[in-house]
């Protein structure tokens, strides 16, 4: 064997050696040889990135309903009509055929009572009243604009025929204070009254005079 291949040889078995002996008096190991780092394979651009809901907040359920800062959609109001008319009603409102009639059947009753004082000229008023609720209110030719619709409370969700009565009533009431109907009919009530009251009083007299003639 050569002399250089015994001189590897011792080399090769002190130098481990010598690193024990280094170690033990306290010197510096030899430096370590760095091994280089795995690094994990990068994820897939192609996978959907997943939200996960807040901690404690139980993801929504198939058939539940919405959390409460979600609020569904609304249908758009429904909005008053162009114009409204008698004629686009089946059935005419209670009011068009109860109030001229009441009217008229007071101008009937007053047929052959003489009534006095402010009592006397409130026959005529009613009559005239019952005739414009009729023309002004309540015949077909009559038409309602959106502005008439807002003003009597009309809203979006009422029909025809419930939009037409709060209008009719807005248009009576209109007539009436026109006419003074409130304190007229008042008056004329309280002349019956006092005319009745007479007419009860000659009805004893002459009941009494009836009975003491022979």
């Amino acid at each position: 064997m050569s002399a250089s291949r015994h001189l590897l040889i011792l080399v090769a078995f002190f130098t481990p050696l010598s690193a024990i002996a280094a170690e033990q008096r306290g010197a510096p190991p030899p430096p370590a040889v760095n091994l280089p780092a795995v690094q994990a394979p990068a994820a897939s651009a192609s996978l959907p990135a997943v939200q996960l809901p807040p901690m404690g907040v139980m993801p929504p359920q198939p058939g539940s309903s919405p959390r409460p800062g979600l609020q569904p959609v609304k249908a758009p109001a429904k909005t008053l009509f162009t114009s409204l008319s008698m004629m686009q009603l089946q059935v005419v409102p209670t009011l068009c055929e109860s109030v001229p009639a009441a009217a008229w059947a007071v101008n009937d009753a007053k047929q052959g009572l003489n009534l006095e004082g402010t009592e006397a000229g409130g026959y005529d008023q009613i009559w005239h009243f019952g005739t414009q609720v009729r023309n002004q209110c309540c015949m077909a030719s009559v038409s309602y604009s959106v502005a008439d619709q807002q003003a009597a409370g009309c809203a979006g969700a009422d029909t025809v025929n419930a939009c037409m009565q709060k209008l009719t009533a807005k248009c009576i009431r209109k007539q009436a204070d026109i006419k003074n109907m409130h304190m007229r009919t008042q008056q004329i009530s309280q002349g019956a009254k006092k005319l009745s009251a007479k007419a009860d009083d000659l009805a004893k007299k002459a009941d009494k005079l009836h009975g003491l003639l022979p």
